[in-house]
């Protein structure tokens, strides 16, 4: 892939391009399932998720924030992407925010991802979110803090008006976003108790049900 060869670290960006598919892979599936939806499919979803975040982690420590001098544009948005999936460890999202806080001041092509991520950390935490880029089971945004200057903030990122954004989503997404919602939560509910899923359960049910809460 030619983006890996503009990287500085090949090795790194290739890695963080196959895990980010990998995420999307299980996700799709989950989305559009060529049959029903079953346990076993979730226990995939949620090993792929752990591996990468777990992943992420060591790489986060060892590179810091793995920006695009590092990895690549391309490779940065991958790293990105499995940051902002990883709801299930709340801290280590902030942590990462605060990474990418200091790279989008020395690189604005930074400040979209950087938008994402602020309204992941303080929806998760409880908080209005500012770029209004996550929103609820029936397509509207969670509260946004200053709405009436949402559309400025979201320029300033390099995103488009929140209508627009808005309309797509509801494009994008099936009318049966809800029906997805309430099938994953059954099936979380379905898993038996274990160590390496507990954790991971407790906090996607919290999302989930903060999704669900139209």
């Amino acid at each position: 892939m030619f983006s890996i060869w503009l990287a500085k670290n090949k090795v790194l960006c290739a890695e963080l391009l196959w895990r980010a598919h990998r995420d999307q892979q299980v996700r799709n599936a989950w989305i559009n399932p060529r049959h029903h939806r079953t346990v076993q499919q979730l226990k995939e979803f949620i090993r792929v998720d752990l591996a990468n975040t777990r992943r992420m982690h060591q790489i986060i420590a060892r590179h810091g924030w793995p920006g695009k001098t590092i990895v690549g544009p391309n490779g940065e948005q991958a790293a990105w992407l499995l940051i902002q999936h990883a709801d299930h460890d709340p801290a280590f999202q902030k942590d990462c925010l605060a990474l990418l806080e200091k790279t989008a001041q020395e690189d604005n092509s930074a400040n979209s991802l950087l938008a994402y991520l602020t309204d992941r950390v303080r929806i998760n935490a409880g908080l209005p979110q500012i770029y209004g880029t996550q929103f609820r089971g029936n397509f509207q945004p969670f509260t946004i803090e200053n709405e009436e200057q949402v559309d400025e903030r979201r320029k300033k990122a390099g995103l488009i008006p929140l209508s627009e954004y808005l309309d797509q989503v509801s494009h994008v997404w099936t009318n049966n976003y809800s029906d997805i919602l309430t099938e994953t939560k059954q099936l979380l509910s379905q898993l038996p108790p274990s160590e390496e899923y507990d954790t991971y359960v407790t906090q996607m049910m919290r999302v989930l049900n903060m999704m669900d809460n139209a």
